[in-house]
């Protein structure tokens, strides 16, 4: 086997051919991408593309071969079907592509999914998320989901890809947006405009890049990226890039890059680098955070995506993103780390393994780039709001309070030894949320008490200071932990929080203290 597969690899590296052109349905700059299309480069690409694939690869077609390439195909298609794709399984992505444009016959013999899916699990790379499971986890919990779907073949490729050539989509998404975030641009036209195929080039990312994410590859993002996506995060400039319509109508993209840009800004690395950039885009971000939060100076369509549950998952993912910009500034070493937070569980629940947890998928998507399938991510996104709901008093709380959205502004050391237990549920689906003898940085120990939601994961809780004052804590559980505002119901709001599980920071960070006067 090891002597006939060593073959293989070296028959179809004779096969390959330089790519000299797309078919139509093959995804840009992925599977048989011409690095010239269209005038771009191939760093303006979805990802680079494949070493020795072709437009027939995905497209379907027949390239022209040569007589060796012929009796070399015919040869393979003498062994027994089940041997051949046993043999495939054990090549990378290039190396199925390559072998099936020889021939129709091979083509035919090679589109099985279980071909992919093996091949995938023997050549992804390894995970970077160190909270998440292994490799053979999550390939067995990715089967399961697509064992009845018909796109499955198409979409083990899609991942194929993705996670082969994942380091080069943070410097492409960068490259895409300065003629998308000019100044004197006016707001995106209902008909795409000029900029249409980099603007779907940016949504396929930015699918890409949360998908990925969720699925344990924390390093796709980094500071850089995060910084040039927070520029990004707010209505106003949302809409020069897409228009609202859209904006409104799919309210993913907005969810994908709030996510996006938080995961990139918690990366652990120095952040002494952004300190030196100009705090523009920040600025920009916090100013519209605080206007939808207090819901000024919104459109008719702003207002009504804040006002749905996608927008309220969006600005707490952005205020998430603009309390890490300020409390890295401060250098708070006790903040989540990209690398810590888990974002999938394939394990079953009572054995079936049809009651694991939906996972983001990718496909073809909107300009023949990779995307997300149709509402995977935000299925994927709503079942992890329910884990965390469910999973709240498995782990020890931790978090901070602001006082304002502003670089340098006042902010108390963390709250800790927050431990929540949860009673029982009312008939709008309120569950009762506890959490005694916690401890703030000023060392005053204070309890919480409320409820959560267990459809909306929306929070309210009462911070009663023992023998003291009290505050209102409104927040809602996002995949990041528990953001919000606090203040006095009759007074207004004073600040934001963010709450997040201890296990997420890391091991060696020691929590600022002060003694309370």
């Amino acid at each position: 086997m090891l002597s006939l597969r060593s073959k293989l690899h070296s028959a179809i590296r004779q096969t390959r051919k330089p790519s000299t052109g797309r078919s139509s349905g093959s995804p840009k700059g992925v599977v048989g991408a011409d690095a010239n299309d269209g005038g771009r480069s191939s760093s303006s690409s979805s990802v680079p593309p494949l070493a020795g694939s072709s437009p027939s690869a995905a497209g379907g077609g027949e390239s022209s071969s040569s007589a060796p390439q012929q009796t070399f195909a015919i040869s393979l298609c003498t062994l027994p079907a089940e041997l051949l794709r046993k043999i495939a399984s054990c090549c990378d992505i290039a190396d199925i592509l390559s072998l099936s444009r020889t021939s129709r016959q091979l083509r035919d013999l090679l589109d099985d999914p279980l071909v992919y899916q093996e091949s995938l699990r023997l050549h992804m790379a390894a995970l970077t998320t160190t909270s998440t499971p292994g490799k053979d986890a999550l390939i067995d919990a990715l089967g399961v989901q697509l064992a009845d779907d018909d796109a499955a073949r198409s979409v083990w490729e899609s991942f194929a890809v993705a996670i082969r050539q994942r380091a080069s989509l943070k410097t492409e998404i960068v490259s895409l947006l300065p003629p998308l975030t000019k100044p004197d641009r006016s707001p995106a036209p209902e008909t795409g405009g000029p900029d249409r195929e980099v603007v779907e080039e940016l949504e396929g990312k930015l699918g890409v890049s949360s998908t990925l994410l969720v699925l344990g590859y924390s390093d796709l993002c980094d500071l850089e990226l995060g910084y040039e996506l927070l520029g990004i995060n707010n209505w106003s400039i949302k809409q020069k890039i897409w228009p609202e319509s859209r904006l409104l109508g799919d309210k993913q993209l907005s969810l994908q890059l709030a996510f996006c840009t938080a995961m990139s800004l918690l990366q652990p690395a120095d952040w002494a680098l952004v300190k030196k950039q100009p705090p523009n885009k920040f600025k920009l971000a916090a100013l519209a955070i605080k206007r939808e939060f207090q819901g000024e100076q919104m459109s008719p369509m702003n207002a009504a995506f804040c006002n749905s549950w996608d927008g309220l998952q969006t600005r707490s993912l952005q205020l998430a993103a603009v309390i890490t910009y300020l409390m890295k500034s401060a250098e708070k070493p006790d903040l989540p780390l990209a690398d810590k937070i888990p974002f999938i569980n394939p394990l079953p629940h009572n054995g079936d393994p049809r009651s694991r947890p939906r996972l983001p998928l990718l496909d073809r998507g909107r300009g023949s780039y990779l995307a997300t399938t149709a509402q995977s991510w935000q299925e994927w996104y709503t079942s992890r709001i329910r884990e965390m709901i469910e999973s709240i008093e498995e782990e020890e709380w931790y978090g901070y309070y602001i006082y304002a959205l502003n670089i340098g502004t006042s902010s108390d050391p963390a709250m800790e030894g927050i431990q929540f237990t949860t009673g029982a549920a009312d008939a709008k689906g309120n569950i009762t949320l506890e959490a005694k003898d916690a401890m703030d940085g000023i060392v005053r120990g204070f309890n919480f008490a409320g409820s959560i939601n267990r459809t909306t994961g929306i929070v309210s809780l009462k911070k009663q200071y023992i023998g003291a004052h009290q505050w209102t804590y409104e927040g809602v559980m996002t995949p990041l932990g528990i953001v919000g505002e606090w203040g006095r119901a009759q007074q207004g709001m004073f600040g934001h929080f963010w709450l997040y599980k201890r296990s997420w920071i890391d091991n060696n960070a020691k929590p600022e203290r002060e003694i309370y006067y």
